[in-house]
């Protein structure tokens, strides 16, 4: 009996040690979740601040290439001959669409190389704010171009009204580009609402929402993002001066849309606004449970060994959309851009 009393003894001392590890823990967990929780909610007793400023590129369409490069379009015929006589330089690339009615397309590249990455993300920019989208299309083809091979000279005996431009020599081509584009929130620095190609959008913005052909019109659309964000934010006053549903309706092509995604993917989960980290009601109300469950187990699973288990959960971005991109000699065409208004 003793000897029993002594390995009996011996287990419990080791257990009860285990246990009394286990609450300091949880304990210190609690007390860290507390601060952050103080910290959380004083942020969120400030306002944010809207920080907005004026662009010469804001009244066209416009992204910017998730490698840094400026891209603007034209919303109508008007704002396609701005682009072409007073923003387009002889170092800059200029995209088109195979079928007509696609905005002037011109990558300001400031004499530096452009990368493929940013060739594909305009190629998709190009097709997905042509007449595809409103066509109801989900693909199309389009062409990157040298500046200096668009002109508004015609040949003898031709006339090109405001819109049209001639384009000469050889096109380089990419085939079957996907439509779709997304929509963010800047909030470092400036505040404003984004679009463009998901990648690029992923790449400067945060709340990002997934845009494709569908059966909600411009104005439909862009109420619901707007009340997406104001929900997320939980600032509705905030929302409506960085991404009111005007401003919504800047960046969404015309003709009828859809979300791919109804709830905007963040920046790495369990992080807020401003990149802090935050915890759930849920998480706390889980450690107590646990607490409560040693108490209750102390007694019959005395020496048994705990196992400690590790869970990860992979979040990946948004596939990479590829395109095959071609060259051929191309035969002067005249082409009229045309925009397309806002519903």
């Amino acid at each position: 009996m003793p000897q029993n009393a002594q390995e009996y003894y011996e287990k419990v001392k080791k257990f009860t040690k285990k246990k009394d590890g286990a609450i300091r823990a949880i304990e210190d967990t609690k007390k860290a979740m507390e601060k952050k929780a103080a910290t959380k909610s004083a942020k969120a007793g400030r306002k944010l601040q809207a920080s907005r400023k004026k662009h010469w590129y804001d009244r066209f369409r416009w992204f910017v290439s998730s490698d840094g490069f400026l891209v603007v379009g034209g919303r109508d015929a008007d704002t396609n001959e701005e682009i072409f006589k007073k923003y387009m330089e002889k170092r800059d690339i200029v995209f088109h669409t195979q079928t007509p009615g696609a905005p002037l397309t011109v990558v300001k590249t400031g004499g530096k190389e452009v990368p493929d990455s940013t060739l594909q993300e305009v190629s998709q920019f190009a097709v997905s704010y042509s007449s595809l989208w409103k066509a109801g299309q989900f693909s199309g083809d389009c062409y990157w171009i040298k500046s200096e091979q668009v002109t508004k000279t015609p040949e003898s005996g031709e006339y090109l009204k405001k819109g049209a431009f001639v384009i000469r020599g050889e096109r380089n081509y990419f085939k079957d580009v996907p439509l779709g584009i997304a929509v963010g929130l800047e909030l470092k620095g400036e505040t404003r609402i984004i679009g463009g190609p998901a990648s690029a959008v992923r790449k400067h913005g945060d709340y990002i929402l997934e845009i494709i052909p569908g059966k909600f019109n411009q104005n439909d659309i862009s109420k619901k993002i707007y009340r997406i964000y104001a929900d997320e934010l939980n600032d509705p006053r905030f929302v409506k001066q960085i991404a009111s549903p005007d401003q919504i309706a800047m960046m969404i092509p015309a003709g009828e849309s859809d979300l791919r995604n109804q709830k905007p993917e963040k920046k790495g989960q369990g992080f807020g606004p401003e990149g802090e980290g935050y915890e759930t009601p849920e998480m706390e109300a889980g450690f107590e449970d646990l607490k409560g469950e040693i108490d209750e187990e102390s007694g019959e699973n005395a020496g048994e060994e705990f196992a400690d288990e590790e869970f990860a959960e992979e979040i990946g971005e948004g596939s990479e959309v590829k395109v095959k991109a071609e060259a051929r000699e191309g035969n002067e065409e005249i082409i009229e851009i045309r925009g397309v208004k806002k519903e």
